[in-house]
């Protein structure tokens, strides 16, 4: 089986050859590929038995090279993010693994892809659409009360959001509170994952409001928000690899 693994950091690279050669030694890997145009010059100049791609390349996203290319060529998406448009891969019978790769998974994904049949090659294409137009779909608002009436409040202007109590409230850049009538769960759902994180069980931050993040006991990290400098906002071990992805490390 020929794999063409698109992937912009090398330690991930590194980290998925290693498990795919555990898995069989039948397979000749070509990779990394970084970026979404030598993705594309790949895909027009070879045959791929199976694309193994990162969603987020060095140039742009994945979905842009295959729909350039057209691709019928079976894909499993890599990402560090669990966005709600991820649900579409399921529909269309094209997996998907979040980051950190666990090699079980990645084997049940390649077993997936043996079994795929002509049927599944407008696939991609089909694919691709649903994810740029539910890109649309993630909350971009709020409507809260206030006073006598409601407000409506941009996501942009909203630093982290926390529950307690059952109770989910909106602190603003400015240092106002709302109440809104979702749960801390519902909105992770709702929100853009690139620019919402749940850092703990209790708070949703914004990427904007971050200021620094801090090495703390046992491998943990604290996080400092800019309008916030004395919330105490300690994110998990097991979380700390995606808190540095999502900013960007």
């Amino acid at each position: 089986m020929k794999i063409l693994v698109l992937e912009d950091e090398l330690p991930n690279f590194i980290r998925l050859n290693t498990q795919l050669m555990s898995i069989s030694n039948d397979f000749d890997i070509v990779g990394p590929i970084e970026s979404v145009s030598k993705a594309r010059n790949a895909l027009a100049n070879e045959h791929f038995d199976l694309v193994i791609a990162d969603i987020n390349l060095s140039d742009g996203l994945a979905f842009d090279a295959f729909e350039s290319e057209l691709t019928t060529t079976p894909v499993i998406f890599t990402t560090a993010y669990n966005e709600y448009a991820l649900r579409a891969f399921r529909y269309n019978g094209i997996d998907y693994l979040l980051k950190p790769i666990v090699k079980s998974q990645l084997e049940t994904a390649i077993n997936k892809v043996r079994n795929y049949s002509s049927h599944n090659e407008e696939n991609i294409g089909e694919l691709c659409r649903l994810l740029k137009k539910d890109e649309l779909r993630h909350r971009e608002r709020f409507l809260v009360s206030d006073k006598d009436g409601y407000v409506a409040i941009g996501i942009d202007k909203v630093s982290y959001i926390f529950s307690e109590g059952g109770v989910t409230r909106l602190f603003l850049n400015d240092n106002h509170c709302f109440v809104v009538e979702q749960s801390l769960d519902e909105l992770e759902e709702q929100l853009n994952p690139y620019v919402f994180f749940r850092a703990t069980r209790q708070h949703l931050i914004h990427i904007s409001a971050v200021n620094r993040i801090t090495n703390w006991f046992n491998r943990k990290l604290k996080i400092s928000l800019i309008s916030y400098p004395e919330e105490e906002i300690i994110v998990a071990k097991e979380k700390a690899v995606k808190l540095k992805q999502w900013l960007g490390y």
